[in-house]
């Protein structure tokens, strides 16, 4: 019988005898960093973690075996024996019942939400929510061909969240966890959204979309406002692969009006050798998100070179105020080891964040 296809002994990269000078600038970084005996083993030498290295598998799957039918299958099937998680699948008619429109907009074929509820002794839980799209072409707004190679990644905020979750789970530790997976692929068909759409979100703002490929923030604005509306919550983050991290040393960049929540962050972070960064809170960029034809727009031109900055503004427009302080949004990178793999960088600082709250 033939072996079944996995990615596991990729993770393990002493056993392949690979060289170092072949690894990306990113991790070789990483080796003149405080701690960096810790994140060599953790990340490459004989790994033990066999739920990280699962959720490596997901994460890495490509898009004819996982898309939004299968991405749920996987997650059921993984979640079978636990009788305290509950799964809530919504399809294309709950989406559009519930005007969650502008997930709507970004696949009008076969959209879901995933919801994974975790609720511990009726402790306040903490949402994260992920984006999951299994596949990129940026819709209209087409990828060029070196672009859309590796878009079967831009699922990885989904995969980040579920990891968090099973090892929760699997560590017994006292926390309620709801996970909310906005998935979708992101293609062209005669009923795509074409640039210059205006899409009513489920906050009941007009949001103009100017780029197609900007899906990702548009996703995640809907579940943000719907989760903050359905729940009563501890914190509420937000993760995926939203842009290009500019500087390749960065493991990911985040965004929150809350310092404790930066300070645990970056203790987290600092542990396990991760260089992070923080957006600049300026709450005058709000302003640059706002249109002229409807309430926002998806894109802000005037800072095209500043897009991982911007996206922050264009979703505080989906938080109300009073939330403020209970929000942080992560950016995380696709590739860390090689342009062709990811290993969920960041994947042990921001389990401890999450356990730590």
């Amino acid at each position: 019988m033939k072996k079944k296809y996995s990615f596991i002994d990729l993770w393990n990269i002493d056993k392949q005898n690979i060289d170092k000078k072949k690894l990306h600038k990113s991790l070789l970084k990483g080796y003149k960093l405080r701690n960096e005996q810790l994140k060599y083993k953790f990340n490459h030498s004989n790994n033990k973690n066999n739920i990280l290295n699962k959720s490596r598998d997901f994460a890495n799957e490509p898009s004819n075996i996982i898309n939004p039918d299968t991405f749920i299958e996987k997650v059921k099937k993984n979640f079978a024996k636990e009788k305290k998680l509950k799964i809530i699948v919504k399809d294309i008619n709950d989406l559009k019942k519930e005007n969650l429109n502008l997930i709507v907009s970004v696949d009008k074929n076969n959209p879901k939400i995933l919801i994974c509820e975790y609720i511990i002794n009726n402790i306040k839980p903490i949402i994260l929510v992920g984006k999951g799209v299994t596949y990129d072409t940026g819709g209209y707004s087409i990828k060029n061909i070196d672009n859309m190679s590796g878009m079967h990644l831009d699922k990885i905020g989904g995969c980040m969240c579920l990891y968090i979750l099973e090892k929760i789970i699997n560590e017994k530790i006292k926390k309620s966890i709801i996970v909310c997976i906005p998935i979708v692929e992101n293609t062209i068909s005669n009923n795509s959204t074409k640039p210059g759409d205006i899409i009513q979100s489920y906050s009941k703002l007009n949001v103009e979309i100017l780029n197609t490929d900007a899906e990702g923030r548009l996703i995640i604005a809907d579940c943000l406002s719907y989760c903050t509306d359905k729940y009563k919550f501890k914190y509420i983050i937000d993760m995926g692969t939203f842009t290009a991290i500019s500087n390749c040393y960065i493991s990911y960049t985040y965004f929150t009006l809350n310092n404790l929540l930066k300070n645990k962050i970056e203790k987290e972070a600092k542990q396990f050798s991760e260089k992070i960064t923080r957006h600049e809170v300026i709450l005058e960029y709000l302003e640059l998100t706002k249109s002229k034809k409807a309430d926002v727009k998806n894109t802000v031109d005037i800072c095209k070179y500043n897009d991982d900055l911007t996206i922050c503004y264009f979703l505080l427009n989906f938080i109300k105020k009073q939330y403020y302080k209970k929000w942080l949004h992560i950016n995380l990178p696709m590739h860390t080891i090689t342009d062709n793999y990811s290993i969920l960088e960041g994947s042990e600082s921001l389990y401890n964040f999450v356990k730590s709250l």
